[in-house]
């Protein structure tokens, strides 16, 4: 017969965060190292590698979607500015500039 085993909720939160954070890494390897063999695989019709440039930056672009507004840290941003940063997320001019 199985010894009976008393779940304990704090023990299984630290377990499964110190887990997360071993496999964090690894996880963000695997994916870079896909990305990265995908990317080589574009046809480079320009001469310049445009198109997997593109790419490879809108990995690291739109984090600021997921950090918390705050005003303390200065990462609020108004209804104009985000519609902005949209804008200029998906290569359009942001409305309002004063046309030269």
């Amino acid at each position: 017969m199985q010894e009976k085993i008393t779940f304990r909720a704090a023990e299984h939160i630290l377990t499964r965060q110190q887990v997360l954070s071993e496999l964090r890494p690894r996880r963000d390897e695997a994916y870079k190292d896909t990305l990265a063999s995908l990317l080589s695989a574009l046809s480079n019709e320009d001469g310049k590698g445009s198109l997997a440039r593109l790419i490879g930056c809108a990995c690291t672009m739109g984090k600021y979607l997921f950090c918390m507004p705050s005003t303390v840290s200065g990462t609020e941003l108004g209804r104009d500015e985000f519609r902005d940063v949209i804008r200029l997320r998906y290569g359009r001019t942001p409305a309002n500039l004063p046309k030269n």
